[in-house]
This record gives structure tokens, C-alpha cells and sequence, in this order.
């Protein structure tokens, strides 16, 4: 058991050092000091220094507004995957996931549903409604 905890330990400091450096990246990116990056998100600079160190992760709050003031994806923040930066698409899922609370796995659905040709996303309502109103 107490191997399994050290690796849980481990694992969650691997993903957290990653965190810091994508904090930092963006910071960078943007060509900021700590003071400059901690007054956009109203932050003092020691909470911008204890996240780069890797010693903090950033509050829920803090993390959203890092997306939402420098355009960063909310999945590449937090897992390093996919684009850095997001689009306009991405800003309105940013928005309308916040505003209904969606999970990461509701707003995959939502975004793939998005993506589809409308006559694909019609094929996809009508079986929908074959399986679950009939």
C-alpha cells in the first residue's frame, strides 16, 4: 500500500512540475515579469513564484482566469496535450462550460457534436431519439 502511495506521490509531482512549466511558458510567451502576470490575475507575486516553483498548483480561480486572460487551453494548461493557445471556438467552450458546470467528458461531447456537418449532427438526434423517446 505504501508503495502504491509513494507512486500516486510521485506521479502527482511529475504532473504538477509540468504545470509549472506551462505556467511559466505562458508568462514568458507573453514577455512578463511575476508582478506583471500576478497583476493581470490579481494575485500577489509570490503566488506567480510558489506555482513556477512547483511548490503551489493555481487556485480553480486562478486557473481559469489564466485561460481565459491569455487565450490557453484549458486542456493544454492542465496536461501539456493538444494547442497552447485557443481559438475563438474555444473561448466560447470555455465560457458555456463554466456557465453549466460541464464535466471534462460533457464538453468533449459538446465539442465533437459542434464539429459535426449539420446532417451528421441531424443523423446523430434522430438516433438519439429512436433509443431513448420510443
Amino acid at each position: 500500500m505504501e508503495e502504491k502511495n509513494e507512486f500516486i506521490r510521485h506521479r502527482n509531482a511529475q504532473a504538477r512540475g509540468a504545470m509549472k512549466d506551462r505556467i511559466l511558458e505562458i508568462r514568458k510567451y507573453n514577455h512578463m515579469k511575476q508582478e506583471e502576470f500576478a497583476a493581470v490575475l490579481g494575485i500577489n507575486r509570490a503566488s506567480v513564484s510558489y506555482m513556477e516553483s512547483g511548490k503551489n498548483d493555481p487556485s480553480a480561480t486562478t486557473f481559469r482566469l489564466i485561460c481565459m486572460k491569455f487565450h490557453i487551453r484549458e486542456e493544454w494548461l492542465r496536461t501539456g496535450e493538444g494547442e497552447m493557445m485557443s481559438g475563438p471556438g474555444d473561448l466560447l467552450m470555455d465560457k458555456l462550460a463554466a456557465e453549466y458546470d460541464l464535466t471534462p467528458l460533457q464538453r468533449r461531447i459538446t465539442e465533437n457534436f459542434l464539429r459535426l456537418s449539420s446532417e451528421d449532427r441531424e443523423d446523430l438526434l434522430q438516433k438519439i431519439e429512436e433509443i431513448f423517446l420510443h
